[in-house]
């Protein structure tokens, strides 16, 4: 997609293998100019854009098992939290984002 003239961003891909793929677009508000474009590709170049995008959203949620680390953290000594929490959740992270990697951007219903 496209925004108000600008560079072009990849969303996401489908292939043979993964037919159809829900891509989030992320409108931005108030932004009259949006394009949705469609490339056709070598299957090696878009396993490595998908693979570029996992990783990052891999470390965005990297930072957020940081933050909720930092912030826990700050809590006394005397508060019973148990030693592995941060552990537990983030291999619960880690099993929903091997499964949905899609989840941390996607629009909640309300």
């Amino acid at each position: 997609m496209s925004v108000g003239g600008g560079g072009w961003q990849f969303r996401g891909g489908v292939s043979s293998a993964h037919p159809s793929e829900t891509m989030p677009l992320s409108w931005p508000p108030g932004e009259g100019a949006v394009q949705v474009g469609v490339s056709v590709e070598p299957a090696a170049e878009l396993a490595q854009k998908e693979g570029s995008r996992v990783a990052e959203k891999a470390d965005f949620a990297r930072r957020v098992a940081l933050h909720l680390y930092n912030f826990l953290s700050s809590f006394s000594a005397s508060a019973a939290l148990p030693a592995d929490l941060i552990d537990r959740w983030f291999k619960r992270f880690q099993d929903r984002f091997q499964r949905d990697p899609e989840f941390l951007t996607r629009i909640q219903d309300a």
